[in-house]
């Protein structure tokens, strides 16, 4: 169940899911994660904590039209994460926009709630993990359109470099294990590895209430 509209945080949600999962060989977002699917998973943390949640890209072959969500056509395809995060910060309603990848089955609430908190006067939050920055679990300013779309003219088309040209703030493991949250909450499932790993994991940290 969704939560009320006035327990809402004022950000935008965006979940990027124009990728082509080669290394999965099919659409990640479909996947079944102790019988639901990620997207499903993802988007009932998304509508719990904004009113603007939409989708940028579809790369499942129309697959996600039956979801009662908009899905906004990347305005930079094939360009990879860049595009997909400059198209959800051009078109998203409010100033803030959080971006996720499409293939995080553990996202929570919680890790949401910490993001907007630990913003502060940066204009990127973004958590770590096992590859350092994760730009794709990370709250983002409309501010930094300008710097991406300047990225994407230069074609610098690395998101990591962002962190080299804005004020970037990045959650360490520590910080988030301060907050109650457990890292693996970050966890992508890139290749079937990790969603038997995901699947393993699922017991714990769908039973875990991160307060």
């Amino acid at each position: 169940m969704n939560k009320p509209s006035a327990d809402r945080l004022p950000l935008s949600v965006a979940i990027l899911c124009g990728g082509r999962s080669t290394r999965m060989g099919r659409p990640k977002a479909l996947l079944p994660v102790a019988g639901e699917r990620i997207i499903d998973r993802i988007l009932r943390v998304a509508q719990a904590v904004s009113d603007d949640v939409f989708l940028v890209g579809d790369g499942t072959g129309g697959a996600l039209e039956s979801l009662e969500v908009p899905i906004v056509p990347d305005h930079w395809p094939a360009l990879g994460p860049i595009g997909g995060v400059a198209t959800a910060l051009k078109v998203a309603r409010h100033d803030l926009v959080a971006c996720f990848a499409s293939d995080m089955p553990f996202l929570s609430v919680r890790l949401v709630e910490m993001l907007y908190e630990l913003l502060g006067d940066a204009k990127v939050v973004s958590v770590s993990g096992v590859r350092g920055w994760e730009p794709l679990c990370a709250l983002y300013r409309k501010a930094t359109l300008s710097t991406l779309e300047w990225m994407i003219r230069e074609r610098e088309l690395r998101l990591r470099i962002l962190s080299m040209c804005e004020d970037v703030r990045i959650v360490e493991r520590e910080e988030l294990l301060s907050w109650g949250i457990d890292p693996r909450r970050a966890m992508n499932v890139n290749t079937p590895e990790m969603l038997h790993e995901a699947e393993l994991i699922a017991p714990q940290l769908d039973s875990l209430l991160e307060i």
